[in-house]
């Protein structure tokens, strides 16, 4: 019998955490809208309040900016010119900044960490057959880091190349 009300009792508490995760997954995506940029191909998602910067044409992909200024994301690609080492340790090997998070697949990468008061979270995916890489970049002030930590999340989890990235 004690066996049956332990089990019940966990089947519970799973059922509820698994609610809670959906409804806290939903309240971080409400705010967000789909994007593909449209030189770099590269898909992810960018919360619908902040503002998309002018093109930049030293490089290929679309910067936008929180309201308040204080954050920015950037959502470009870069094509495959050498290694994949070498582009892996270029994207995550920035002069002045402590990585505090780091993992490195065949084809991907995430990386995290502080620069000085800030936080800056990159991910990047090779695609493409291997010829492109697809970038996303956030950085935010650190005494921000509980409510951007969970966007840079989503908005990792979204990045991919989009519809019309690969020609």
């Amino acid at each position: 019998m004690r066996t049956i009300l332990a089990l019940s009792a966990f089947i519970a508490i799973l059922a509820l955490s698994a609610f809670i995760a959906i409804l806290a997954g939903a309240a971080a995506a409400k705010d967000l809208l789909p994007y593909e940029d449209g030189r770099s191909g590269t898909a992810t998602v960018v919360p619908a309040d902040w503002r998309e910067l002018p093109p930049d044409e030293r490089w290929h992909g679309t910067r936008f900016v929180s309201p308040d200024g204080s954050s920015w994301l950037a959502v470009y690609a870069a094509p495959k010119t050498g290694s994949i080492e070498a582009h892996m340790n270029a994207t995550t090997q920035v002069d002045g900044e402590t990585i505090t998070y780091l993992v490195r697949r065949p084809g991907w990468l995430v990386v995290s960490g502080h620069k000085g008061d800030r936080i800056f979270y990159r991910k990047a995916i090779l695609a493409c057959g291997g010829t492109v890489w697809h970038h996303i970049a956030l950085e935010y002030p650190a005494r921000l880091q509980r409510t951007y930590d969970p966007l840079a999340s989503v908005v990792s989890r979204s990045l991919e190349p989009g519809a019309n990235a690969c020609g």
